[in-house]
């Protein structure tokens, strides 16, 4: 392993592989690191829509994918009860159909095309943490070896690939009443739940310095006036939101991360649409509350959601 790489990916799956191809393909010095075994499993679909498969084509991996015995797929069939709906995937594009390779399978052959263009392979070694700069740059990671050793190793940018378990955090800063400011640090639930033995004080103070130590200064030198709070997170839902002689407004009838800050902002909303149905009455106007709802929020859930 080098001192210093243009790129660092943490991932070395179909996303980050296939990212260390194509920057290694122009000439990048790319390292990958992975704690996973090479050809190992991993939840998935398998499935790949048009889009992906001709991806694969265009970066000359396809043969590969077929090589390694994936069936390829030409009609995809949808059942509604007794009726049966086939439909033909047609050629297009040097695409004669679609996959559903094993992850066994795909994101080997991403591997090796990045470790063929160039890319450095680390698997077993695991991002620890991120290294920065003076002024809150990140520019490096630190790895943890095999033996657990640590090094620091630097790079122009560090890219996570890592998946649902990302060591990735934000901060942010609202200002509020009585001159105070809300000051949050998110981060995803694992590491959330894996670091609560340090105490709530001492993971919100590290998350801070890792992602600004500017606003982590600030922090130190202020008095928090208000208990500090933590919230784990919790699966989205969007529920029914009316029937006969019933309603649901707010968190009751729907819940998404806070990350977009929109809460407060849907609840007076749907206040509004449901008091304007109620003072209508009839189940009608109740279902149109639950239609025009359902219309409004769709979107932000599922950017939350994603996010």
């Amino acid at each position: 392993m080098r001192n210093r790489y243009d790129v660092i990916i943490a991932g070395a799956r179909c996303a980050g592989a296939s990212t260390a191809m194509l920057l290694a393909r122009q000439g990048l010095r790319v390292l990958v690191v992975d704690p996973m075994r090479r050809g190992s499993d991993t939840l998935s679909t398998h499935a790949l829509m048009r889009g992906a498969v001709l991806q694969l084509h265009r970066w000359g991996v396809l043969d590969a994918i077929r090589s390694a015995g994936t069936p390829t797929i030409r009609t995809t069939t949808f059942h509604y009860g007794d009726e049966a709906i086939e439909v033909a995937i047609k050629e297009r594009d040097g695409v004669d159909g679609l996959y559903a390779p094993r992850r066994t399978v795909i994101d080997l052959v991403l591997l090796d095309a990045a470790e063929d263009a160039g890319a450095e392979v680390a698997l077993g070694c695991s991002v620890t943490d991120l290294v920065r700069s003076d002024d809150g740059r990140v520019c490096g990671v630190r790895v943890a070896g095999v033996d657990r050793n640590e090094i620091d190793v630097a790079a122009d940018i560090v890219i996570g690939a890592d998946g649902l378990r990302s060591i990735g955090a934000a901060v942010g800063a609202i200002p509020t009443n009585d001159g105070d400011t809300c000051v949050f640090a998110s981060l995803p639930p694992a590491r959330f739940e894996n670091n609560r033995k340090k105490g709530l004080e001492a993971l919100y103070r590290d998350i801070l310095n890792d992602v600004s130590p500017m606003l982590a200064e600030r922090v130190a030198a202020s008095t928090i006036s208000g208990k500090l709070r933590g919230f784990p997170g919790v699966p989205g839902f969007l529920r029914r939101a009316a029937g006969p002689g019933w309603a649901l407004v707010g968190d009751a009838a729907y819940f998404k991360d806070p990350l977009t800050a929109h809460g407060i902002t849907d609840a007076l909303r749907d206040a509004e649409l449901l008091a304007r149905a109620v003072a209508a009455g009839g189940d009608e106007a109740l279902a149109r509350y639950q239609s025009t709802r359902d219309e409004l929020v769709k979107g932000l859930f599922d950017v939350t959601d994603r996010i």
